[in-house]
């Protein structure tokens, strides 16, 4: 069961979250407060390197497994910053991150931030 004093700051997080059709917009365009979301951070050394699409879903723990980050792309619903992966191979560079951020979104319900750091 969740507190009752944790109530409203989910209710608000979600009213935010859920404006806009679901993807309170992209990032930092006032939809979802992106302080209240997931978060892990990459540096800029793991993005030189190469970092895919499917490692971040998993460092996010979005899913279990690289076989089930594949079928949530196959199936439509990855996102990155509001953008359809149609490509379970992609490779994100630091190009992908808008102000330092990068919104992950695995179906319509569950987001993240992917934060870049020195």
């Amino acid at each position: 069961l969740i507190a009752a004093g944790c109530l409203a700051a989910i209710r608000q997080t979600a009213a935010q979250l859920f404006t806009n059709g679901g993807g309170g917009g992209g990032v930092g365009s006032g939809g979802a407060d992106m302080g209240t979301l997931p978060t892990v951070a990459v540096s800029r050394a793991e993005l030189d390197g190469g970092i895919t699409v499917v490692e971040l879903f998993l460092k996010l723990n979005f899913a279990k497994s690289k076989s089930e980050v594949r079928r949530l792309i196959a199936a439509g619903g990855a996102r990155l910053n509001d953008e359809k992966v149609i490509d379970e191979a992609l490779v994100v560079g630091s190009g992908a991150f808008a102000d330092g951020q990068l919104k992950v979104s695995s179906g319509k319900k569950k987001h993240g931030l992917v934060k870049l750091s020195q």
